[in-house]
């Protein structure tokens, strides 16, 4: 037996752009072009690389950022791209990893009060106030551990 029940179309999934509007935001401010941006973007520990993977220089191109930017890059970049992403707009690389997680992986950084524990959740923003309330406790409680 089918269920001939119609079922509202599901909506398409919102496609997050946390990274990219960061990285504008920060070309503005900065008054730099993709292009000089991808030439500051330098990892500042390439000692975290894999050795067979180890990249010096920028890790970034010109054509990579654009694509950030206007939302056609679709693989997450790495830590290491990550770093680099940070050194370069010279935003803390915590902003740039919470950008990411966003944008890349639907996650959503939530802070202890005082910002010493964090934890990456999905749908955040559609929980209630009760239980963003019992994770910001939980997340006190684990500031020390």
């Amino acid at each position: 037996m089918t269920d001939e029940t119609t079922r509202p179309a599901a909506s398409p999934p919102v496609r997050r752009s946390d990274l990219a509007d960061l990285v504008k935001a920060r070309l503005e401010v900065l008054g730099i072009s993709a292009r000089s941006l991808a030439q500051r973007c330098i990892d500042p520990r390439p000692e975290l690389q894999p050795a067979d993977e180890r990249k010096e220089g920028p890790l970034w191109t010109r054509s990579t950022l654009q694509n950030l930017i206007n939302g056609e890059k679709r693989k997450a970049p790495t830590a290491a791209e990550l770093r680099a992403l940070a050194a370069g707009t010279g935003a803390p690389l915590q902003q740039i990893q919470d950008a990411a997680a966003a944008e890349y992986f639907d996650r959503t950084a939530v802070y202890s009060p005082d910002a010493r524990a964090r934890t990456l959740l999905h749908h955040w923003e559609e929980m209630s106030e009760a239980d963003q309330g019992k994770i910001l406790r939980l997340l006190e409680s684990w500031k020390d551990v």
